[in-house]
């Protein structure tokens, strides 16, 4: 599954990006994905379109 960035001040915003997971962390759900780079990184749910899919 994809989602994208959708906060608007984000860099990364209109970027799609590969779910790898979806978790509560530091107390907000968040998705987790790999950059370019292939490093694991994480933004709140609520910045991206997750829930629309």
């Amino acid at each position: 599954m994809e989602f994208e960035v959708t906060h608007p001040f984000h860099p990364w915003r209109g970027l799609r990006f590969v779910l790898s997971t979806r978790k509560q962390n530091w107390g907000e759900d968040r998705v987790m994905f790999y950059d370019a780079q292939g490093r694991l990184r994480s933004l709140p749910a609520s910045w991206t379109d997750v829930n629309e899919a």
